[in-house]
């Protein structure tokens, strides 16, 4: 039996899917900043509480369904919030 240790994700894991590409847009738009990894944080990326709701107005617009500002708040990290954003899009397209 091998004791290899698998390597961690890569900090510099650029952004994957159709979720992570929209939020990356998005994050670009309001903080003017670049976003090159699926690992970037909103926070260190510059982004501030009012930076975080005018990227929820702008996901919610885009999306079709209601991001709260706590969302972003919660999950900073790109691909977090893809993955939570998939989740509650599904989760809106069962309730209609």
């Amino acid at each position: 039996m091998h004791n290899e240790v698998l390597p961690g994700p890569s900090e510099d894991e650029p952004p994957q899917g159709e979720m992570e590409h929209l939020i990356v847009s998005v994050w670009a738009d309001v903080l003017k900043a670049e976003v090159s990894s699926r690992y970037d944080d909103f926070f260190l990326l510059g982004g501030s509480s009012m930076s975080a709701i005018h990227v929820s107005a702008e996901l919610t617009e885009r999306l079709g369904f209601t991001v709260p500002p706590r969302t972003v708040y919660e999950y900073t990290e790109l691909a977090d919030l893809a993955q939570r954003l998939t989740r509650l899009r599904a989760n809106a397209g069962s309730v209609a």
